[in-house]
């Protein structure tokens, strides 16, 4: 039986009610702010956390999932269908066993753990933001984790830590120096598409591009200038006058900012070797020849090398990340996955983007969701990732469907109309 009935917003009536959104807003701010941020693997390699990060997770995964029932969710079927493709990637590496990892990883058993425990916290977090306060969470996740990021960025730069698996370059807690540019970028456009404050916002992306810009990220620099310019262009009619006076204060910090991160990096050692100079003068000298990777140019060849192997199959799931790192999402998936991985993907996507033109919203979620996908191979687990393209589809879906019982009917499907998100 499926029957209309409008989403109720606003705060519930009763104590109770108000009590358990709040549990539910701390619970997933817990879990999902030191998950985005890589915080808990590196905190405890380093010998700072108490207790083991996997301990952690089961707690607030299972305390958040009960408080989210609670709370009634109301299911927005597009954000719930992104995550059938982490759902996949699990069941293949953990029946199908196709690809192993045992040398790459500790085991294989142990990345199939990860991976289902990733797959649990992405459905965790989905499922958060479709009940009453998914904008809350989402907005005081995004701003937890941009926190965490830069801050942690900023401390290895500091020389207080070394967390970078990559020598010459800084990638804070994601231990990765592409990653902060990567959750920065998605962060912006969670905030963009929920946030009407403009001078939070444009103070939101100069705050996230100071600790992308230390890690010497192409793809990150280029992922915040893009939507640093749609949202220029979006606000350049009502906001003519305020842009001005930003590009007349931001132009001459940004070129004093430079100079002091080159001189600084040349004092203290930071660029060691040619490939992190050649990132110094590709992204602030504006040299667009430098801008493209050759190493990456062959990555890519290599993962296209091994689809043609197995178009249709594929290798298994981890092929694509520990073995042949293409560089590129949809090669990726096609590897592990084969021909099902990309279909599903770029369906989802393609879908979501549909909404998007048709809606007219979205569209700053969109813009990382997509811009990434030619430049690193494992978007598809990373938490922040899914947030994002699950704010995209809660906006421009306006449908809700809630699971209830009623007396004298079994379970029924309960259809609800107008976006919480609004």
């Amino acid at each position: 039986m499926i029957s209309p009935t409008p989403v109720l917003l606003g705060k519930p009536q009763t104590l109770w009610g108000r009590l358990l959104q709040q549990a539910l807003w701390v619970s997933a701010v817990l879990l999902l702010v030191p998950l985005t941020s890589n915080a808990l693997p590196m905190l405890f390699k380093d010998g700072v956390l108490p207790f083991k990060p996997r301990d952690y997770k089961l707690f607030f995964t299972a305390l958040t999932m009960v408080l989210m029932v609670l709370n009634r969710p109301s299911l927005c079927l597009p954000a719930v269908a992104l995550l059938l493709i982490p759902l996949t990637r699990f069941l293949d590496a953990a029946v199908l066993q196709r690809f192993e990892t045992q040398g790459y990883f500790e085991d294989h058993e142990t990345y199939v753990l990860n991976l289902g425990s990733d797959s649990l916290v992405a459905l965790v977090a989905v499922l958060c933001l479709c009940t009453p306060i998914g904008k809350q969470i989402a907005l005081t996740v995004i701003t937890g984790t941009t926190l965490v990021v830069v801050g942690s960025v900023v401390y290895e730069y500091a020389g207080y830590a070394e967390w970078t698996n990559i020598p010459g370059r800084v990638s804070g807690l994601l231990g990765d120096a592409n990653g902060p540019g990567i959750v920065l970028s998605l962060g912006i456009g969670v905030m963009l598409t929920l946030s009407n404050r403009f001078w939070w916002n444009i103070s939101f992306i100069a705050f996230s591009e100071f600790g992308n810009a230390l890690t010497l990220s192409r793809s990150g620099t280029m992922g915040i200038a893009l939507i640093t310019v749609c949202y220029i262009m979006a606000n350049l009619r009502q906001r003519a006058g305020s842009l001005l006076l930003i590009a007349i204060v931001a132009i001459p910090l940004a070129g004093i900012g430079v100079a002091m991160l080159s001189a600084d990096t040349e004092r203290r050692g930071v660029i060691r070797d040619d490939n992190a100079k050649s990132r110094v003068e590709a992204i602030y000298e504006f040299d667009f020849e430098k801008l493209w990777s050759g190493e990456r140019a062959k990555d890519l060849l290599d993962g296209w090398e091994a689809v043609t192997q197995k178009p249709i199959t594929g290798h298994g799931t981890g092929a694509g990340t520990f073995w042949w790192r293409p560089h590129n999402e949809i090669v990726s998936l096609w590897v592990d996955l084969g021909l099902l991985g990309p279909l599903m993907y770029c369906s989802m996507l393609g879908y979501l983007a549909w909404r998007c033109m048709r809606t007219r919203r979205g569209l700053f979620c969109l813009l990382p969701v997509f811009f990434f996908i030619p430049f690193s191979q494992v978007l598809v687990e990373l938490p922040s990732y899914w947030i994002t393209a699950a704010v995209a589809a809660l906006v421009t879906s306006p449908h809700r469907y809630r699971l209830t019982f009623r007396l004298k009917t079994s379970n029924c499907l309960e259809s609800q109309t107008g976006p919480s998100y609004a």
